[in-house]
Order: C-alpha cells, then structure tokens, then sequence
C-alpha cells in the first residue's frame, strides 16, 4: 500500500463511522419517542385503571346497599306472612269459639221442644189436597200439585242451567 491510499482508507472510515453514527442516532431518537409513548400509554392505563377501580368501587357499594335493601324487604315479607298467618290463626279461632260457645244463650229444659208426628197427617190435615179444584185450574205442574216444590235456577220456568228442574 502506498501512503496516499492511506488517507483514503481513513477518509472512508470517517465516512462510514459518520452514516453508522447517523443511524445509530436516528434509532436512538425513534426509541426515545417510543419509550416517552409508552410511557404516556402507561400513565393513561394507570389513569384508566384508577378510574375503573373507583367505578367498580361504587358499584360495590351499591349493590352492597341494594343486598341490604333486598334482605330487608325480604325480612320484612316474612314478618308480614308471619302477622297474616297470626291474624288468620286468630281469625278461625275467633270463628270458631263463636260457632261452638253457646253459652250466651241459656239452655233451659222448659224450651219447647219440636215435636215429631207418630202417625202420618190424615188427607184433611195436608196444606195441600190432591183433589182441590183451585190448583186444576192454575198453570202448575203435577208434582208441585202433588205437594213437591221446585225452583228453576235459570228464570225460565221448567229449565233450568243443565235443562233440569233442581228439586227443593
């Protein structure tokens, strides 16, 4: 080698250190404003998860206060089935202590008594004789002359709601 091809080695050295300095300077200043994005991407996910731990914190706090609210209810329904139960046991018994305590009436062996016939009614002791002319010539049916009642529950008389009479 001679000595002037030594300065141009040198000087393309210099070259190559400048372009390889450039370059490692322009990477350092891409991850520079990658790490500062970054970084800002961090601090808005810290904020944002800030945020959302606060929200979630008061909806806790909020259904805690709703449970609260739903077991009160819930209680207060039970006590109220228990004080309807209650007063519907009361009721009945009241129903029945009036039903089976007869003691407000006095029972007195004077009372009369309801006597039962011994022997069938003679014809002339019926309310309602077969032979009576007035009832022949009245609009009734042969069993109601007979002495029988029947009602009709339909209004129409000899229907009623299943196209029977209802026997009294």
């Amino acid at each position: 080698m001679s000595t002037l091809d030594r300065p141009s080695f040198s000087a393309r050295m210099n070259e190559i250190d400048q372009i390889e300095i450039c370059q490692l300077q322009a990477e350092v200043c891409h991850l520079s404003t990658e790490n500062h994005d970054l970084a800002q991407l961090k601090e808005v996910d810290q904020e944002q998860i800030i945020k959302l731990q606060n929200e979630n914190d008061k909806l806790k706090r909020s259904n805690a206060t709703r449970d609260a609210f739903i077991v009160a209810l819930i209680r207060e329904k039970q006590d109220l089935e228990e004080q309807n139960a209650q007063l519907r046991s009361e009721r009945y018994l009241g129903d029945q202590r009036h039903t089976v305590n007869n003691s407000n009436f006095p029972h007195n062996s004077t009372m009369a008594q309801a006597s039962t016939p011994t022997e069938p009614l003679s014809p002339s002791e019926t309310l309602v004789n077969e032979n009576d002319e007035d009832l022949d010539a009245m609009d009734i049916d042969e069993p109601a002359k007979g002495g029988d009642l029947s009602a009709s529950d339909s209004g129409f008389e000899g229907y009623g709601s299943e196209g029977a009479w209802d026997m009294v």
